[in-house]
């Protein structure tokens, strides 16, 4: 919920094998795919260009046994320059998760698959992007927070999105108090709100209609356990984030 969309055309393609049904947690927009053998995330009418991407992230919880040799799968497919199945330029790399690995799989916990793209080393190309598979040997899996992001953006730019502009939180890391900064182009109503990485909503700092100009909120994390949070502001439907970390 705190992320601005792509286009997904569906969460279960009609060619898988799994039912999936949205689910709320705690007010969260979550996925929770059942009899889950392998599932078709398709995002083919507009393929996702993460050239620039770093990472690869999602986040995952399971009721079932996560012991060896169970294992959780995702792969990425970019369908290449003619933005479609075959063809002759396909690329797609899978990688495997297990109780062994790092993160390692866990049963009753949420986990946060935070990827490297780098580790997909057979998607040479990325910037058409077109299928997510998730497969293994989990038969329910609930699934939030999947998106590609990158780890080079500048703590001094601002993400700027439409009139407004979220500033990186100084100092970062933190402990316990932090500033946030962002600018807005005109008046409007801004919400400022900070979630942990699995979408629980920890605090909101502005809530209300503000002036135009340069703003500055203070965020006294005393009482949250060290970690990272995204901080989200959301000003006329659009919202910007950043994350933050608070180190003990």
């Amino acid at each position: 919920n705190v992320y601005n969309d792509v286009t997904v055309d569906t969460w279960s393609a009609d060619w898988d094998m799994a039912d999936v049904m949205d689910m709320q947690i705690s007010g969260d927009d979550t996925k929770k795919y059942t009899n889950l053998s392998f599932a078709g995330v398709e995002f083919t009418s507009q393929t996702i260009d993460a050239s620039s991407m770093t990472h690869f992230h999602m986040d995952i919880w399971t009721p079932n046994e996560t012991a060896e040799p169970a294992a959780f799968k995702i792969k990425l497919v970019d369908f290449g320059a003619d933005g479609a199945f075959g063809g002759g330029d396909d690329v797609e790399h899978e990688l495997t998760f297990t109780a062994a690995t790092t993160p390692a799989l866990v049963r009753g916990s949420w986990i946060a698959l935070d990827i490297p793209l780098t580790e997909f080393a057979g998607l040479s190309t990325k910037a058409h992007l077109a299928q997510l598979i998730i497969s293994g040997d989990l038969a329910t899996v609930y699934v939030d927070n999947v998106y590609f992001y990158s780890s080079a953006t500048s703590v001094r730019t601002p993400v700027e999105i439409d009139g407004f502009a979220l500033g990186q939180n100084y100092p970062n890391p933190f402990n316990p108090s932090t500033v946030v900064p962002y600018d807005l182009d005109a008046a409007a109503h801004a919400t400022l709100r900070v979630y942990t990485l699995d979408g629980k909503h920890v605090a909101t700092l502005v809530d209300g209609w503000q002036a135009a100009g340069t703003h500055r909120v203070s965020f006294d994390a005393a009482g949250l356990p060290s970690g990272s949070y995204m901080v989200t502001l959301t000003v006329n439907g659009m919202t910007s984030m950043r994350k933050m970390q608070l180190t003990r």
